[in-house]
């Protein structure tokens, strides 16, 4: 890809980032208050801590900056808005590196937009920050994969770190991820001093969290199991598949896409950690 080209997807990249982060402002009435559970972490940000019953500390620290700078409906959504334009940063430049050009950058933009991800990146809650540093985690595999640059491992690693304090559920996804890469021809990773070091470190940035709940009886653990008693019990395995897919109907065909280049084409050959990851 020539530099003239490059810039221009760049420059198209970091416009439909912009768009990302001002249409839900624009979309959403005025007269509409802060979720319930938004209340929650906000409340949770006045009295910081290394951890939380629900939720490690990451986003209560967010909040205490939103509160320390008024706590106005725009500071509170500011950062599920620039986590989402991130996050579509990220997406897009995988599309770029993978041969991408605009029509393949517009289709990856997309679904940020007009499926359930414009709501999830405008709530003020722990899942803005799940997907981000999953989609982080995912771009540092996808590099190190390239490039074979170490460094990629330590962002690996310190995604993962930043992502386990802002929400638990970073771990499936980085087991599944390195599960991927043990069961493909990437597993000569696990070889990879470097590798090692980097989860040193992100075990390093979440082992606040660790001490916290073990000094307070692990408040976690008694959590999940009131979710369970009170609200997961009446939702079923399928049903949350379905309401995954419904979520995502419009441009589930994307996925499929990805699916079908991950598992079958030559040039996805070398990117099938991600498809048994989906599958997953």
């Amino acid at each position: 890809m020539s530099n003239e080209n490059k810039n221009h997807h760049n420059k198209l990249i970091y416009f439909l980032a912009i768009v990302k982060f001002v249409i839900p402002f624009i979309l959403v009435p005025s007269f509409y208050e802060l979720h319930r559970d938004e209340y929650l972490y906000l409340a949770e940000a006045k009295h910081l801590a290394w951890g939380y019953m629900e939720v490690p500390p990451m986003l209560s620290f967010l909040g205490w900056i939103s509160n320390l700078l008024g706590g106005t409906m725009f500071w509170v959504k500011l950062w599920p808005g620039l986590f989402g334009a991130a996050t579509f940063i990220i997406t897009a430049k995988i599309v770029t590196d993978l041969g991408g050009k605009t029509f393949a950058i517009i289709l990856c933009f997309l679904p940020f937009i007009l499926t359930g991800y414009i709501r999830l990146f405008y709530l003020f809650h722990p899942n803005f920050l799940d997907a981000f540093f999953w989609t982080l985690m995912a771009f540092s595999v996808f590099k190190f994969i390239r490039t074979n640059q170490n460094k990629w491992l330590y962002v690996l690693g310190i995604s993962a770190g930043l992502g386990m304090m802002s929400k638990y559920s970073t771990a499936f996804y980085l087991i599944s991820i390195l599960g991927g890469l043990l069961i493909t021809q990437h597993r000569k990773i696990f070889l990879n001093k470097h590798l090692y070091i980097a989860g040193f470190i992100g075990f390093c940035i979440f082992l606040p969290n660790i001490f916290w709940q073990y000094n307070h009886n692990l408040p976690l653990i008694a959590h999940m199991q009131e979710l369970q008693d009170e609200q997961l019990k009446f939702n079923s395995p399928l049903n949350f598949i379905i309401s995954q897919l419904l979520m995502l109907l419009p441009f589930l065909f994307l996925w499929l896409i990805g699916l079908y280049f991950a598992s079958f084409s030559k040039e996805g050959k070398p990117y099938q950690a991600f498809q048994l990851l989906s599958k997953s």
